[in-house]
């Protein structure tokens, strides 16, 4: 499956629609955690410095400052970075289609809870 890049202020706002996935599972196999929805350059050599700058700053808003100029941008879900298991990341566009059942229990889940309490789940 391919993705298509995103404008810088259009991933930001999916990036922020996602934010109730950190915490659950990365996937079914129910051995990584997410750690966090982030904004990253679209391209695979610039993501891949991205990700490297994520583990050592443990920050997604810094490494994407750190050295990408450019206009294309993605989306993606990263896991095990935290918890010590294998680091993994996987667009959200591809995460989403490969957790659809995954991520509809969550929704579930998350529009039962009361108004006052924020979903962290």
């Amino acid at each position: 499956m391919t993705t298509t890049p995103y404008s810088l202020s259009d991933a930001e706002k999916i990036c922020k629609e996602f934010q109730h996935l950190t915490g659950q599972y990365f996937d079914n196999s129910r051995q990584s955690t997410i750690d966090c929805i982030a904004v990253a350059p679209f391209d695979q050599s610039n993501k891949n410095r991205f990700i490297i700058y994520y583990l050592l700053f443990d920050d997604a808003h810094i490494a994407l400052r750190q050295d990408y100029q450019g206009l294309l941008f993605d989306v993606i879900v990263i896991a095990g970075a935290k918890d010590g298991s294998e680091m993994l990341h996987e667009s959200i566009d591809v995460w989403l289609a490969k957790n659809k059942k995954l991520h509809c229990q969550v929704m579930e889940v998350t529009s039962l809870a009361p108004t006052s309490i924020p979903a962290y789940y």
